[in-house]
C-alpha cells in the first residue's frame, strides 16, 4: 500500500487530517506515525488500534500497531475517536477558489470538476499547495436545446459568449460548448485535449450521432467521457 502520503492519506478526524494533508514539503517529518481505528476502504472489518507508517512521504506500513514498528524520531498522531482512511475521491463537483481548502480539510484528496471554464482550472491550480488534485473536464457538450442555456445571460457588445458552438475556435470564457453535429462534436474533443482536460462531459440534450462522435474522439485520445443523462 505504499503511496504518497500528503495525497492519498486522511482521516475523519479534522486535526489529524490537517496535521497529516497540509504540511509543507519543508515541514513535513522524515517519519510519521497515525494511530488509531484504520478503515482500509477494501471492505475488510476496521483495524482497531491499528497504525499507519509513513516514512520520506511514503506509506510504509498499514495494521495492527504490533506489526508496524515506530521509526526512530517519527512524529506521532493520535486519531483518538476518528478513523484514519484512505483519502477520499469526490466524483462530480464544482469546485472553487474560495471553498477549495476544505475538500482537503475534510479529507477529500481527488475532486472531478464537471464543467470548469479554464480560467477557473487557472484560479484552482494557482492556490497554495498543498491543496485537492484536481481532474478537470473543461467546458461540457450539449445540444441546440440545451436547459444550460438558461443560466447564463446574454454577452455584453463584444465580450466572449460563455455559450459558443464547438467549432475549434479559442475556448478561453466558455461553459458550455453546443455541439449538433459529430464534426462539432470531434473539434470540440480535439480543443479540450489541446488545452489538457482530464475528462470530456457531455449532457443531456446532445445529439446521439454527436454523442457517440465524441466518446470515440475522446477514446482515440486517451480521454474518459463523464455525462449527466437525466432528461436525455
Amino acid at each position: 500500500m505504499a503511496s504518497k502520503l500528503w495525497r492519498t492519506a486522511a482521516t475523519a478526524l479534522a486535526v489529524l487530517t490537517a496535521t497529516a494533508t497540509q504540511a509543507s514539503e519543508a515541514d513535513r517529518p522524515d517519519a510519521l506515525v497515525l494511530s488509531g481505528r484504520i478503515i482500509d476502504g477494501s471492505g475488510a472489518a476496521p483495524i482497531s488500534q491499528g497504525r499507519v507508517v509513513a516514512i520520506d512521504g511514503v506509506i510504509t506500513c498499514v495494521g495492527k500497531a504490533p506489526d508496524c514498528p515506530a521509526p526512530s524520531g517519527a512524529v506521532f498522531i493520535d486519531a483518538g475517536e476518528g478513523s484514519i482512511m484512505p483519502g477520499l475521491i469526490d466524483l462530480h463537483a464544482h469546485p472553487r477558489p474560495h471553498y477549495y481548502g476544505w475538500f482537503l480539510a475534510s479529507g477529500v484528496t481527488t475532486v472531478r470538476s464537471a464543467n470548469t471554464d479554464l480560467a477557473m482550472v487557472r484560479s484552482l491550480k494557482a492556490l497554495p499547495a498543498p491543496q485537492t488534485r484536481l481532474i478537470w473536464a473543461g467546458p461540457m457538450l450539449d445540444g441546440e436545446n440545451s436547459i444550460i442555456k438558461r443560466f447564463y445571460p446574454e454577452a455584453e457588445p463584444g465580450a466572449p459568449s460563455p455559450v459558443r458552438p464547438a467549432d475549434g475556435l479559442s475556448l478561453e470564457g466558455v461553459e458550455l460548448l453546443i455541439a449538433a453535429t459529430p464534426e462539432q462534436a470531434i473539434a470540440a474533443v480535439d480543443a479540450l485535449a489541446t488545452e489538457g482536460a482530464d475528462w470530456v462531459k457531455l449532457y443531456e440534450q446532445l445529439p446521439p450521432d454527436a454523442f457517440a462522435a465524441a466518446v470515440q474522439r475522446a477514446g482515440e485520445l486517451g480521454l474518459p467521457t463523464m455525462a449527466d443523462l437525466g432528461m436525455a
